[in-house]
């Protein structure tokens, strides 16, 4: 029996109950267990490279081998961030220090043997010649599960006009306008999203579909560079699989299915990284450059894409840190800043 395969789907399965009783009860109590059961695989995979082949030769040492400093760390880690969310309606600065201990933890993790890219499969050849046979029948079936889910009963699911949708509608027209009168209704957002709205309406004309058609192509597209960063890191099989569990994650699909700036936070954090990775793995100025107008594009989405260059700076952080001789060059993070600065101006 191949027990990877094994927990994967029962990880998947765990992660669909999980969002099934969130939703029925509106209580994290319910879900606390089963949902860090999840994050618990899914962040050790990554950090010990688990793939199919190693997990399988010697389970009994590979689950011996969790119980390491590093994963008390991430125990602690997740700890603190979950408890977090229990204190959403309650105060925000008990979030915030819970949040600040979380990543403390997580910022002192570091892999076995002191390495980062050598244990990232970034060469392309993570896999056996069978998966290679059938992964772009694959990759193919996972883009039209991904677009079909977001397009079927596009118009009428969520029925009418949802959450700020009416308003960001009405707002097309006024941009579209000689003059822009003052934007209320908290719909004082970067613009990227309205004039998406406005370029889909022309061609389809108005109506809740046209204002809706970008979020769901960019929320398509984000599983889509989800699958192929994942899989520079993991394996074409882990990626896939997970790919499929991101794609229906219950806010992400809501988010890709109504008209809003959130779901373009998305997918700039994917792209950055893995470009980034591959930056780093080649040293060419452009990749910086281009990983960093990727990370600009969070500040066009909504409130919570202002993380993102902190997000980019507690990485390079931790390089610094731990892989001091692997970490980019000033003049390469500077070319990063430089790209991101570029894109994120408009909004800054």
């Amino acid at each position: 029996m191949n027990w990877f395969k094994f927990f994967i789907f029962l990880s998947i399965i765990l992660f669909l109950i999980s969002q099934f009783l969130f939703i029925k009860t509106q209580n994290l109590f319910y879900v606390f267990i089963i949902f860090i059961s999840l994050l618990l695989f899914a962040i050790v995979c990554f950090i010990k490279n688990i793939n199919l082949k190693c997990f399988t030769k010697n389970i009994a040492k590979n689950f011996l081998s969790f119980f390491q400093l590093n994963i008390i760390k991430l125990i602690l880690s997740l700890f603190f961030a979950l408890f977090g969310m229990f204190f959403l309606k309650i105060s925000s600065l008990i979030i915030f220090f819970l949040f600040i201990l979380s990543g403390i933890f997580l910022l002192f993790i570091i892999p076995e043997k002191q390495k980062i890219l050598k244990d990232f499969y970034l060469d392309g050849k993570n896999y056996d010649i069978s998966f290679k046979e059938i992964e772009y029948f694959l990759v193919f079936i996972l883009t039209f599960f991904v677009f079909f889910v977001r397009f079927y009963n596009f118009d009428s699911i969520p029925p009418g006009s949802q959450g700020h949708e009416g308003t960001i509608a009405a707002s097309y027209k006024l941009l579209k306008s000689n003059y822009i009168p003052f934007i209320s209704d908290g719909l004082d957002w970067p613009t990227w999203v309205y004039y998406l709205g406005i370029f889909f309406s022309d061609i389809f004309g108005f109506s809740v579909l046209s204002y809706r058609f970008s979020s769901a192509i960019i929320g398509g597209l984000s599983v889509i560079a989800f699958y192929f960063v994942a899989r520079q890191i993991t394996s074409p099989f882990t990626a896939l699989i997970f790919s499929f569990v991101y794609s229906v994650q219950e806010v992400f699909l809501i988010f890709s299915r109504m008209a809003g700036p959130h779901i373009i936070c998305f997918i700039p954090h994917i792209l950055a990284f893995g470009l980034l990775l591959q930056a780093i793995k080649n040293n060419k100025w452009w990749m910086f450059f281009a990983a960093g107008m990727a990370a600009g594009f969070g500040l066009h989405a909504y409130w919570s894409g202002r993380t993102v260059p902190f997000i980019f700076l507690f990485w390079f952080i931790w390089l610094f840190l731990f892989y001091r001789k692997e970490m980019p060059s000033i003049k390469n993070q500077l070319i990063f800043w430089l790209g991101f600065l570029i894109i994120s101006g408009p909004v800054v």
